[in-house]
């Protein structure tokens, strides 16, 4: 049973790789691009400030612009391809997908469904936090917290 909910948000800052790909590559593009991230904020002198994020630009069915990234202290000093970012800043929709990254659309679309019966729109970028690492939790099992910036 998924439950959703309206919660503020703060602007977290974010180092963040950009790209656009298709649908059927995104995993593997994120599994380039997360340790990648991760050592440009390590080498920058930073710890990372939250869990891995996917902010998503564009949710096309065949191809999506998006960034990976990690939440940082203080704004990121770009390295190579990873860039400064930022995620948050306001009332957000919100919920909790249990379950397959295969699985997980359903879940934005039931997010989107439900902040339409409540009078709302998205109001930018919306993004996911992934709370569990694959291969150490069993693919039914992984969280990703899902949050859509609302007007």
């Amino acid at each position: 049973m998924r439950t959703f909910e309206f919660r503020p948000t703060s602007q977290q800052h974010t180092a963040a790789i950009r790209m656009t790909r298709p649908v059927a590559h995104i995993g593997a593009a994120m599994a380039e691009a997360f340790p990648k991230i991760y050592h440009a904020v390590v080498s920058s002198g930073m710890e990372p400030a939250g869990t891995p994020l996917a902010v998503y630009f564009d949710m096309g069915p065949e191809v999506m612009t998006f960034e990976c990234a990690i939440p940082v202290p203080a704004p990121f000093a770009a390295s190579g391809e990873v860039v400064a970012s930022s995620v948050g800043g306001g009332e957000a929709a919100f919920t909790v997908h249990v379950g397959t990254y295969d699985t997980i659309g359903t879940t934005w679309e039931a997010l989107m469904a439900w902040l339409s019966e409540q009078g709302k729109r998205p109001g930018g970028p919306g993004w996911e936090s992934y709370l569990d690492e694959p291969g150490q939790v069993p693919d039914d099992e992984l969280r990703t917290e899902i949050y859509l910036p609302v007007v």
